[in-house]
């Protein structure tokens, strides 16, 4: 069995997280992160901390999957629809003193992705984080691929892909609460989206959507029609 590679951020929170065979959100009080760099644009991209607010003072922590443009010209980005759903204000983890960032338009509980739509005065979309670049996108890992991902709680490993099908993928990644919505690539492709784990964190599989079945999904309802990561 080929052990989980982990790069970075292997135990920032806990040793072993329990869950009922989801990743979920982690859920902060508002106020917990750093400082906000004074004036200038916020970085975000695949692998960002993203906060989604619920109520006044707590917060679902998750990550970005993937920013780019859509067919009409708007900064979009994805993340899991675990974190918020339509209408809910998302911050920067980071940088959440500096207030909205963007919003989450849409979300499907079923495939469990969420749509957020950016503010580009505010935000400055990249496609590297963690170690891990964005260029294109495959519509799936393969069976035996090694795949990487890149999260706010267990930051960057690699790890084999177990299976892969129509919907979805299992592979070894070391995902925790807060991970839901960490991009999933192999090289420098996306390939999918972290959406959970089955009983451990990093011990049981984790368990995600594949991009492929997400923009097809979102371009057929129209909340994402069009979509290009930043760089591609």
């Amino acid at each position: 069995m080929l052990s989980t590679i982990i790069k970075r951020g292997a135990m920032k929170r806990i040793g072993l997280l329990a869950a009922a065979s989801v990743v979920g959100a982690t859920t902060i009080l508002l106020g917990s992160g750093s400082a906000a760099a004074a004036g200038g644009p916020i970085p975000i991209g695949g692998g960002s901390g993203i906060l989604i607010t619920h109520g006044s003072n707590y917060t679902n922590a998750c990550t970005v999957a993937t920013i780019g443009h859509d067919a009409a010209g708007d900064l979009v980005g994805l993340t899991g629809a675990r974190c918020g759903g339509a209408g809910q204000r998302v911050l920067s983890e980071v940088w959440q003193d500096r207030g909205r960032i963007g919003v989450i338009t849409y979300s499907n509980p079923v495939l469990n992705y969420a749509v957020i739509k950016f503010d580009p005065n505010v935000v400055i979309p990249v496609n590297s984080v963690g170690g891990i670049t964005i260029r294109g996108i495959d519509p799936a890992p393969g069976p035996g691929q090694i795949v990487c991902k890149t999260g706010r709680t267990m930051g960057t490993n690699c790890a084999w892909t177990w299976q892969s099908d129509a919907v979805g993928h299992t592979t070894q990644l070391c995902v925790a609460p807060g991970d839901t919505g960490a991009p999933v690539v192999a090289g420098d492709r996306l390939v999918g989206m972290v959406t959970g784990f089955a009983v451990l964190a990093c011990i049981t599989p984790e368990t995600g959507t594949n991009i492929g079945t997400i923009l097809s999904n979102a371009g057929r309802n129209g909340s994402l029609v069009g979509f290009r990561p930043i760089g591609t």
